[in-house]
């Protein structure tokens, strides 16, 4: 009995789709999945876990631009522009991130 539950549970958790979202949540695989589906589990997987750390340095991003937000206020104008090109990179990185995201998502086909 438990190894009929243990297998329906495996189809379940071994499917891409939730391979996906246990990478994205930043989860760990233990590799218990079947051979025949492993090799796609995987796949998915370290999509998701790709997909998390883009999200996880927008979060980072977001944090740095608004300090230097907060510090550009007490600047001289020279200073001013210099913070203000930090930022501009900070957002293209995050746009860039962003981008990768949309793409990983367009390929995963769920």
């Amino acid at each position: 009995l438990f190894d009929i539950g243990r297998k329906a549970g495996l189809i379940d958790y071994c499917k891409p789709e939730n391979a996906y979202e246990l990478g994205k949540d930043g989860k760990s695989y233990t590799n218990v999945c079947p051979p025949e589906t492993q090799t796609k589990f995987l796949e998915f997987f370290r999509k998701g876990h790709h997909v998390r750390e883009l999200q996880e340095a927008n979060q980072d991003i977001d944090k740095k631009v608004s300090i230097l937000q907060e510090k550009i206020r007490e600047l001289t104008p020279d200073n001013q522009k210099n913070l203000n090109t930090q930022i501009s990179t900070l957002q293209n990185r995050k746009a860039r991130n962003l981008r990768q995201v949309e793409n990983i998502e367009k390929t995963i086909d769920l």
